[in-house]
C-alpha cells in the first residue's frame, strides 16, 4: 500500500514497478490517503520522461483509501515516469503529495504503447518460412493427385514464389520500406 498526504508519498519497492500493455486491468495500486477530506477525489498525475502527463481519477476506496486500477490507456510509454497524487473537491485542489519515481514495464511481446501490435522481423521470417513449407506440401499434393507439374515448372513455380514471399521482408532488412 501506498502512503499519502500533502508532505509524503511513500512507495515500498514492490509497489514501484508496474506492468502494462498485456497486464490490463491486472495491476493495482492502493493509496492510503493520510489527510481525508468529506467528499474529496484523488486524482494521479503521472509525467512520462518524454514530457507528456496523465491524469487519472482513482477510485475513493473505503477507509481513507484510493484505488488505482492499472489500465493499460494510463501508461503512454514505458521506462521511469513520475506521481503525484492530488486531492480535489468541487472548490479546486485542496493538498498534492511530493513527486516519486516509478518505473512501467510492458510486455516483451509488445511495443509498450498499448497501440496495435507489430510482428518482429524473426516473426515474419518464420512466418514466410511456413508459407514456403505450405508451398512444398502443394507441389507434393500436384504430383501425388497425378496433376503432374514438369521439374522446370517446379523450380519456377518455387523460385518465384520464393521471391514474392521474401521480396518485401529484405526490403525491411536492407531499411527500406515494404510495399
Amino acid at each position: 500500500m501506498i502512503y499519502a498526504d500533502r508532505k509524503n508519498l511513500k512507495i515500498p519497492c514492490e509497489e514501484r514497478i508496474l506492468g502494462h500493455y498485456g497486464d490490463n486491468e491486472v495491476e493495482q495500486r492502493i493509496f492510503e490517503i493520510g489527510e481525508d477530506f468529506p467528499d474529496c477525489k484523488y486524482i494521479l498525475h503521472i509525467a512520462f520522461s518524454d514530457g507528456s502527463i496523465n491524469p487519472v481519477l482513482l477510485e475513493n476506496g473505503d477507509d481513507n483509501t484510493a484505488v488505482w486500477n492499472v489500465r493499460a490507456e494510463h501508461i503512454f510509454t514505458s521506462g521511469i515516469a513520475y506521481i503525484q497524487l492530488k486531492a480535489v473537491s468541487e472548490n479546486g485542489e485542496i493538498w498534492h503529495s511530493p513527486e516519486a519515481a516509478v518505473e512501467f514495464l510492458h510486455s516483451i511481446e509488445g511495443d509498450g504503447t498499448g497501440g496495435e501490435y507489430t510482428p518482429t522481423l524473426l516473426e515474419q521470417l518464420e512466418e514466410k518460412i511456413d508459407d514456403v513449407l505450405d508451398l512444398e506440401d502443394n507441389i507434393i499434393y500436384y504430383i501425388e493427385t497425378g496433376d503432374y507439374i514438369t521439374r522446370p515448372e517446379a523450380v519456377e513455380l518455387v523460385n518465384n514464389s520464393i521471391d514474392d514471399l521474401l521480396l518485401p521482408l529484405n526490403r525491411r532488412l536492407d531499411g527500406e520500406n515494404a510495399d
